[in-house]
């Protein structure tokens, strides 16, 4: 569109997407010339959008190795979506130039339960930094960058909702040899467990333990725990132990099979109680319970025999919600 004989200030109408060619009334000279368009935003005028989408920009890989490296670039993404990590995975500080209250968007779903690990540009706020993925739906994380701190600080973290029934079963693992079984890879947010028992057997007369674990390691000590055995028609026998929840055998014939159903008290203080129900004979059962508070989050628990004795039959499971 070429317009001759403009004055400076003067309005000019034209259609969207024109080129527009001007030349003024001091210059026989053509410029190129800036025309605001009311109906076209411009870079640098103040506008209001309407019906308008921004499209965000994402950056999406399967798994990573052991870190993000250098992908998280804040200059060029806005959400950053791994699909199918394979194992661990550390965050790294997002490298450019954030400004206050830019938002990131992280997505994350593992093959199996994933730990996570942040830079020291991430931190918490009344919503905790999940320390792991839970087992393979999705976690999505929002964070707020954080001018006054130089901070990512997290906002938002949820995961899929948990399938029909709300609990998820673990494999079952066999008990005929052997000292220990452990249960690991327990997914962040975990408020119940139950252990299941089917004919698990000693080769002596030992009781056995639960001890429960978080990153650190399975935790053996300061448990507060009473377990003791009813028999038809006799005066109970029992014991206490502070190495693990306790499940009490008066002799090395008994077969254990029944649940321990363990439920987290306080989640600020990583308390945990326990209750048991087990059957050890025809006209004996078990029954106790006790409480222990961990050093962080649990991520995997372990059923111990006692003594030098050895597992020799049965079975155990674990399922959680």
């Amino acid at each position: 569109m070429l317009i001759d004989g403009v004055s400076s200030g003067a309005t000019v109408t034209c259609a969207a997407n024109d080129t527009v060619i001007v030349r003024s009334v001091s210059t026989t000279q053509f410029k190129l010339s800036r025309i605001a368009y009311n109906g076209t935003a411009t870079l640098t005028d103040t506008q209001t959008l309407t019906n308008k989408r921004v499209t965000p920009r994402i950056l999406s890989a399967a798994s990573y190795t052991t870190d993000t490296g250098t992908s998280l670039n804040i200059d060029n993404l806005d959400e950053f979506i791994v699909t199918a990590q394979a194992g661990a995975l550390l965050f790294n500080n997002p490298t450019g130039t954030p400004t206050d209250g830019q938002e990131l968007l992280i997505a994350v779903t593992g093959t199996a339960a994933r730990a996570l690990t942040y830079g020291t540009q991430f931190e918490a706020s009344t919503v905790a930094l999940p320390t792991t993925t839970v087992t393979t739906a999705r976690l999505d994380m929002k964070f707020v960058w954080r001018a006054d701190t130089s901070k990512w600080r997290i906002i938002l973290a949820t995961v899929a909702a948990a399938a029909a029934g709300g609990f998820t079963l673990g494999t079952a693992v066999a008990t005929t040899s052997g000292t220990s079984v452990t249960f690991g890879s327990i997914p962040a947010g975990t408020k119940q467990i139950i252990i299941s028992f089917q004919g698990v057997s000693l080769s002596g007369t030992e009781s056995f333990v639960v001890q429960l674990g978080d990153a650190g390691g399975i935790e053996t000590a300061d448990y507060f725990s009473t377990s003791v055995t009813a028999i038809v028609g006799t005066a109970t026998s029992g014991g206490s132990d502070t190495t693990g929840f306790f499940v009490y055998r008066s002799a090395g014939t008994q077969v254990a099979s029944g649940h321990m159903t363990l439920t987290l008290l306080n989640p600020a203080t990583f308390l945990w109680a326990s209750s048991h129900t087990i059957k050890q004979s025809t006209s004996i059962v078990a029954v106790g319970g006790g409480d222990k508070a961990l050093s962080a989050e649990l991520t995997q628990l372990r059923l111990l025999a006692g003594g030098a004795d050895t597992f020799d039959a049965g079975s155990v499971n674990i399922m959680y919600i």
